[in-house]
C-alpha cells in the first residue's frame, strides 16, 4: 500500500506565512483625542444687570444730572464651540426689563413705573490659558434692542445700540460621568448711547458701561467628549 504525500506548494506557505505574521503583529493604538477647552455645550443663566449714564448734564448750581435704567433681572442664553484646544467661540442672547431712572450727583431723583424692555444679542472668543482650567476670558461684539428709548426724556420708541464686551467666567460642580455642570459670568459692556430728539440741555455720552453678573448650569452636548487634562 502506497502512503500519498502531501507535497507544499509556494503560494500555501505564502499564505500560511502572512496569516501568522498579522496573527503576531499587534495593531497599533489610535493616537489619544486632545481634550478641548471648550466643547460644544449650552448654558442658561440667571443673574442682575447695570445700566450705565446715558444723557446727562449740569445745571447752572454744578449738579450733575443722569438717565439711565436701573438695576433689574437679566436672562442669558449661550452656545459654545471649540476653536482648538484653548479658544472657543460662544453666541449668547439675553432678556431684561427695567424702569428709567434719573440720578442727580449720583443719588436716585426719580424713577419710572415702566419697564424698558431689552434684548441683548453677542458673539466672540473664549479663552482659557488651559484646557482643564476653570477660570475663562471672553470678548464679544454687542447689539442691544430696547423696546423703549432708554433715556426718559427722549422721544420714545425702538432702539438699538452697538458695543462690545469682556467677560470673566469660572466653571464648577463638574464630575466624572456628568455633562451637567454650573457657571458663573461676569460681563462688562461698552456701548454707544443712541437716542432721539432730547429734551431741554440733556446730551448723549460717548459712550456707558453697563454690567450683568449670571449664575446657572452648563450641559455638553458632545456627552462622550475627553475630560480636559
Amino acid at each position: 500500500m502506497t502512503i500519498p504525500v502531501v507535497r507544499s506548494s509556494p503560494v500555501l506557505a505564502v499564505l500560511v506565512a502572512g496569516m501568522s505574521a498579522m496573527a503576531a503583529a499587534q495593531v497599533a493604538p489610535l493616537p489619544p483625542v486632545r481634550a478641548v477647552a471648550f466643547p460644544p455645550a449650552a448654558s442658561v443663566l440667571i443673574g442682575v444687570s447695570s445700566y450705565g449714564d446715558r444723557a446727562g448734564y449740569t445745571d447752572a448750581s454744578g449738579s450733575q444730572w443722569t438717565e439711565s435704567l436701573g438695576n433689574g433681572p437679566v436672562f442669558t442664553g449661550r452656545l459654545q464651540s471649540p476653536l482648538g484646544r484653548r479658544f472657543g467661540l460662544h453666541v449668547g442672547g439675553a432678556f431684561t426689563y427695567r424702569s428709567h431712572r434719573e440720578d442727580k450727583d449720583g443719588s436716585p431723583q426719580f424713577t419710572s413705573n415702566d419697564h424698558v424692555v431689552s434684548l441683548r444679542f453677542d458673539g466672540g472668543l473664549l479663552f482659557r490659558f488651559k484646557p482643564a482650567a476653570p477660570i475663562y476670558f471672553g470678548g464679544a461684539v454687542t447689539y442691544y434692542h430696547h423696546g423703549l428709548s432708554p433715556v426718559v426724556v427722549a422721544s420714545s420708541g425702538a432702539t438699538s445700540e452697538l458695543g462690545w464686551g469682556l467677560g470673566l467666567g469660572a466653571d464648577f460642580g463638574r464630575r466624572p460621568g456628568s455633562n451637567i455642570f454650573g457657571r458663573v459670568e461676569f460681563w462688562s459692556y461698552w456701548v454707544r448711547p443712541k437716542a432721539d430728539s432730547l429734551i431741554g440741555a440733556y446730551t448723549l455720552r460717548s459712550s456707558a458701561r453697563d454690567g450683568a453678573l449670571s449664575v446657572g448650569i452648563t450641559y455638553l452636548l458632545n456627552f462622550h467628549a475627553p475630560r480636559p487634562r
